[in-house]
C-alpha cells in the first residue's frame, strides 16, 4: 500500500513484495522461533497481543483446541 502510494510502478511494487516476504520468511521467522525456544518477555508479549485480536479467542474455543490437541 505504500509502495502504491509513493507512485511505484506495478514492478517495482512486485519487487517489495517479494523482499518483505523473503525478510518473514529468512530473517523474522528464525528470530521468532528462537525467541520461542528461549520464552522471553517478547515472546510472552507477541503471544497475549496475538491472543487478545484472535477473534475465536473464546474460552469454547480454547477448550475445543486443548481437547482436540490431545
Amino acid at each position: 500500500f505504500a509502495a502504491y502510494r509513493c507512485g511505484l510502478s506495478t514492478d517495482v511494487q512486485l519487487y517489495v513484495v517479494i523482499a518483505l516476504g523473503s525478510l518473514i520468511t529468512f530473517i523474522m521467522y528464525p528470530f521468532v522461533k528462537g525467541q520461542i525456544r528461549k520464552d522471553t518477555a517478547l515472546y510472552r508479549l507477541l503471544r497475549r497481543m496475538g491472543a487478545r485480536t484472535h477473534w475465536q479467542d473464546t474460552r469454547f474455543w480454547a477448550t475445543m483446541q486443548r481437547w482436540m490437541d490431545r
